[in-house]
Order: structure tokens, then C-alpha cells, then sequence
């Protein structure tokens, strides 16, 4: 290993503490308003369907935002693209709390979303740029399982620590600003060494269009907008729905949803690894989600408080590790050059940001409206989806590794 390799090693924690903190935060901003949510749509005069598109519009940002964080990241670097994606998420965070009107807090909540839409494109290329090859998957699960500590963090505290949402948007947005002030002064950028027989791969338009005929690529993107709109419906009215239905106290309810977010952030940090290194990976890929979704219903439909805390515990340690496996595609697909992982992730996030916006606003709550028990059916049902993606897709544990290359590439030196 060169000295480059190892002067790098020690600082990757570093990087990977603040990359993955950009999604902690645009995940706590997106998500504070649940606790709030009867005042936030009183107050803006909104129904359930666009309080949910506020709730999603963070993440939905993402779709035109992605794929271009990722190409620009591959041309400019990660540092520059992802400063300027949080100073425009920092505008948007203070902009939020000014909100007067339904318009305008729905377009400050996009913008807020601009950093983690750049973030999530690039986490899998900053992972395998500092990271060694058995650690790439622990790392992307860790930067990814941030952000579903963020959605935990405003559910088990929001109300705690704040009398009513004005406090915590401001709160949010200066702990966004100070993010942005730490990413400016460590941030850096670390190349990824080709394959070989990848270096007369055209870095811009011949990379475009080999990611985007990527197949596999997409199926990915597919499993992952699933996965995204059925937690984004979930993390959003579950507090509210255990409240009305349930008659749940209110701090109860947001400890049962925080435990379920709580269970993605240790399943999706250790489990993925794990996964990722066993032979029967495919199929243990297909199963999550089945086992996911008749967690959550057999939860909802139990009326017993700590079990229904365990249901959701479990269910979120398994569909915690939908997103990291997913993301680690552009690294071990073939038709993907590691100068081109960028925007791969780009595709992947778009798609995965697409669901955000779909699943929540055009499909479960247009079908269940205010019927909470057919929302978590209707939820459910598209989780079930993940799992026709799997059985589409190869083994995340066959095929190259770009990490696995540069690691050969170090080594080599």
C-alpha cells in the first residue's frame, strides 16, 4: 500500500462522518414536521395528500438533482458539487422557517433536499475512493444508516426538545449552516483508480450512455424507489395513524416509530456486510422484503404495546438494508467504469428520489385517504415490490469490485 493509501486511511472516517451527516440532517429537517403534523396542516391549510408531498418533496428534489450531482462529482470532484448543494439546502432550511403559505414551504423543502440528493449519488463512489475493499459496503451502510438516524432523531425528539415547529425549523437550519462551514473546511476529494481495460472509456458522453443502458442499474433504482416510498409513507403517518386509530399517546407513538427507525439504522449499518459476503445473498435479498412487510402489518394490527414495539424493531432491522445493498450496484456491475460510478449512483438516487414523490402522493395516499389501516396495506404491498426487483438482479456478492481494483491498484504502485 503507498503512503497515499495510507495517509488516506486515517482520514476516511473523517470524511465519512460528515458526508453521512449531510443526509442525518436534510433526513431530521424532512422529517420534523410528522410530530407537528395536525398544526403544520391546519396552519398551511393542508389534507393528508399535500402534507405528504411537503414530507416527500425533500427527497424529490432529488430526481432532476441526482444524476447531475453525480456527473458534475465525476467531473469537478465531490468537495466543490456537494459545498454548493449545502449552501443551497442551508437557503432552503432558513427559508422554511419564513414560510407563510403552503407554496412557499413546499419550495424551501425541495431545496433543502439539493445536499442530500448530491450526497446520496456519490456515496458509493466515496466509499470505494477511501475506503478498502472489505469495508465499502460497512461504509456505504453507515453514511446511508445516518440518514434513517436522522428520521429517528425527529420522531423520538422533536417533540421534547421543541413547543411547536417554528422552534425546530430554526433549530435545523443553523445546525445546517454549521455543516456546511465543517464540509467547506474538511472536505476533500480522492480519485478512483480504472480497471483495467476501462481507461479508454470516455469519461462524459460515452460514460452517459453506458450507465443509462445499464439494466441492472435500473432495476436497483426500481427496488430502491420502493423501498423509499414505503418508508417516506411509514416514518410520515405512522405517529399519527397509531394516534387516531390506536388511540396511542402521542410520545408512545413516536417511541414505536422511532424504534422501527431506530431497527433500519443497526440492520441497515450490520446486516449489509454480512449479506453482501454470504453465497446465498440473492436470495436473502428476496426475502427482506417479505418478511419486512408482514412485520409491519402483523405490528399494526397488534394491540399490544411491546410487542407491537418489537414487530416494528424487527421489521426495521430487515428493510433498513434495502438502500445500502441497492447502492452498492454501481460497484460490482460490470457495464459500470469506475470513472462513471458517479453517475450511476446519480441513476440510482433519481429513481430512488422518483419514489419519494410517487408512492406517497399518486398512490397510497390517493387510495387510502384517510383510512390508516389501508394505508399500511397499501404501504405494505409496495414493499413486496423490492423483492420481484431481487430476483431480477444478480448477487450483490458476484461480479468486479471496483474497490477490489484499487486496492490491486495501490497495492501494485
Amino acid at each position: 500500500m503507498t503512503a497515499n493509501v495510507q495517509k488516506a486511511s486515517g482520514y476516511r472516517w473523517l470524511i465519512m462522518v460528515v458526508f453521512g451527516m449531510v443526509t442525518f440532517l436534510v433526513s431530521m429537517g424532512q422529517f420534523q414536521p410528522s410530530f407537528f403534523a395536525v398544526n403544520v396542516m391546519a396552519d398551511f391549510g393542508m389534507g393528508t395528500s399535500e402534507f405528504a408531498l411537503v414530507t416527500s418533496s425533500t427527497m424529490a428534489v432529488g430526481i432532476p438533482i441526482a444524476f447531475v450531482g453525480g456527473s458534475l462529482a465525476d467531473k469537478y470532484g465531490i468537495k466543490k458539487v456537494l459545498l454548493i448543494g449545502l449552501i443551497l439546502t442551508t437557503i432552503g432550511a432558513f427559508g422554511r422557517y419564513f414560510a407563510a403559505d403552503f407554496g412557499w414551504l413546499l419550495a424551501m423543502s425541495m431545496l433543502m433536499g439539493i445536499a442530500g440528493a448530491i450526497m446520496t449519488a456519490n456515496i458509493t463512489k466515496l466509499a470505494i475512493a477511501w475506503f478498502p475493499p472489505k469495508q465499502v459496503s460497512l461504509a456505504i451502510a453507515i453514511m446511508l444508516a445516518l440518514g434513517t438516524l436522522g428520521i429517528a432523531f425527529a420522531q423520538a425528539t422533536t417533540g421534547l426538545m421543541f413547543t411547536d415547529y417554528h422552534q425546530a425549523f430554526l433549530a435545523s437550519a443553523i445546525a445546517q449552516a454549521v455543516l456546511t462551514v465543517v464540509w467547506a473546511i474538511v472536505g476533500r476529494d480522492r480519485a478512483i483508480s480504472p480497471s483495467e481495460g476501462d481507461e479508454d472509456v470516455e469519461p462524459q458522453k460515452g460514460g452517459v450512455k453506458q450507465v443509462l443502458k445499464s439494466r441492472n442499474l435500473w432495476i436497483a433504482g426500481v427496488a430502491c424507489l420502493v423501498y423509499t416510498g414505503f418508508n417516506i409513507v411509514l416514518s410520515g403517518f405512522l405517529i399519527t395513524a397509531l394516534v387516531t386509530v390506536w388511540g396511542t399517546e402521542p410520545t408512545m407513538a413516536g417511541l414505536i416509530a422511532s424504534l422501527a427507525t431506530i431497527g433500519a439504522v443497526v440492520g441497515g449499518t450490520a446486516l449489509p456486510p454480512i449479506i453482501t459476503r454470504s453465497k446465498h445473498a440473492k436470495l436473502l435479498c428476496i426475502l427482506i422484503p417479505v418478511v419486512s412487510a408482514a412485520l409491519v402489518f402483523i405490528g399494526w394490527n397488534c394491540n399490544v404495546t411491546i410487542l407491537r414495539c418489537v414487530f416494528f424493531l424487527l421489521a426495521g432491522c430487515l428493510y433498513g438494508t434495502v438502500n445500502p445493498i441497492c447502492m452498492m450496484y454501481p460497484s460490482v456491475l460490470p457495464d459500470i467504469a469506475p470513472q462513471n460510478v458517479g453517475k450511476a449512483g446519480g441513476v440510482i438516487t433519481m429513481v430512488m428520489f422518483l419514489g419519494s414523490l410517487i408512492v406517497p402522493s399518486c398512490i397510497v395516499t390517493p387510495i387510502a385517504g384517510n383510512d390508516y389501516n389501508l394505508m399500511v396495506i397499501v404501504d405494505c404491498i409496495v414493499l413486496l415490490i423490492a423483492a420481484v426487483c431481487f430476483v431480477l438482479l444478480p448477487s450483490v456478492s458476484g461480479g468486479k469490485s471496483h474497490a477490489k481494483e484499487q486496492a490491486k491498484d495501490s497495492d501494485g504502485k
